[in-house]
Formats: C-alpha cells, structure tokens, sequence
C-alpha cells in the first residue's frame, strides 16, 4: 500500500536568488530491522535552484531536479539513470508459517504394522508449493517411525495464503483440511477400515513480525 510522505515546507527569500540549493532525502532505516522487513536503501538528491519569476519579478520561483544517487541496495545509480520525476521508496514485509497433520491408528485383535494401513490429508496448499492450491498426500502409518502414528509433509503458508482487509492489511484466513483412512483394493485378512472423516480448521495469523500462526 502506497502512502506520501510531506516535509514542511522550505521558505525562500530575495538573497536566495541565484542559488541551488542540495538536500538528501534517504528513508531511515531502523537498527535492528524489524523481521520480515525490507527496507529501501535508496538516496535522492533534489537541487533547488532559487530565481525570480519571469511573469511576476515580485515573486520567487523555486526548481527541483531529482536525481537518485543511491538504488534500493544502496549502490551508486549510473549517471545515465539518475534522473528522476519522483522520489519513491519501496519497502516489503513477508511472513510465513507451518502446520503438520497427524493421523493416529489403532489397530485391535492383531500386532500394528508400519506400513498397514494409509492415509490421505486433502486441502489447502497440501502436497505442493504455497500458493492457494487445492492439494492431495497420502502417506502411510509408521513413515516416521512411529508405529501408530501417520505423519504428512509440513504444510507452509505465506501472506499469499491470508486474505486482505480494505486497507491493505491481513485477515485471518481459515481453511479446511480432511484426513481419512484409505481402504486398499487387497484389503487385510480380517481387518476393519475406518470410514471416518476428520474435518481440521487452520486459522492464520499474521503476527506482524515475519511469521504466521497457524492455529487449529
């Protein structure tokens, strides 16, 4: 969200005519930098040349030439790419986060294997990169190493991931994420499958300083 900045104003006088005068405008950067912030390193230089006003030689004209000495990064801008219309100063604030779904199984009458039994977690950004994606992963019990338990890939969100309010700032954004066990074409001799769904809502939250809480 762009916003302008106003500096108060500079008044001029009839024994500034016929002088330039030079100001740095530079934003200022904070130490330490807030996490999940960039900022802009650039550095302007704006020349204002003092003359009378040819149509009112009762009044004073003040000229402002920009030119950007500095880039974002703070490196020397090329002559041929100095001069400017404006001053602009782009900053960036990024956020992230994770979830990891478990499935816990239990098995009666019979020793629980690794591997016996599958599960499948279907939502947002499962299975793929970030980025409002509707995904799919199957895993089976005992990929971690424990026995019982069904662990899926971490889920990441990024702000992407969180809806905007009308002034540019993030809403809390809820998804919904299923996890059911999946029944083989051979299933095991005298096993039962379990036909629930469990339904898990992920609430996020950008907590203003680089991460995202996932709550659920």
């Amino acid at each position: 969200v762009g916003r302008g900045v106003t500096f108060d104003r500079i008044a001029y006088s009839e024994p500034d005519v016929g002088t330039t005068y030079h100001y740095t405008v530079a934003e200022v950067v904070p130490n330490p930098v807030p996490s999940g912030y960039t900022y802009d390193k650039s550095e302007y230089d704006v020349a204002v040349a003092v003359t009378i006003d040819p149509a009112d030689n009762t009044k004073l004209v003040a000229t402002q030439t920009i030119t950007k000495t500095k880039d974002a990064q703070g490196k020397d801008v090329p002559d041929e790419e100095a001069s400017v219309d404006a001053i602009v100063f782009n900053n960036a604030y990024e956020a992230s986060g994770t979830a990891v779904f478990h499935a816990q199984k239990v098995l009666e009458g019979r020793v629980l294997e690794a591997g016996d039994f599958s599960f499948e977690l279907v939502g947002h950004n499962v299975g793929t990169a970030t980025g409002a994606h509707q995904g799919s992963e199957t895993v089976s019990n005992g990929n971690e190493g424990i026995t019982d338990k069904a662990t899926f890939t971490q889920v990441n969100y990024t702000l992407a991931d969180l809806a905007q309010n009308a002034d540019g700032s993030h809403a809390d954004t809820t998804y919904t994420y299923t996890i059911r066990e999946l029944e083989p074409d051979s299933a095991l001799p005298g096993v039962t499958y379990d036909d629930t769904t469990a339904t898990i809502k992920v609430t996020l939250h950008d907590n203003g300083n680089g991460t995202i809480r996932a709550t659920y």
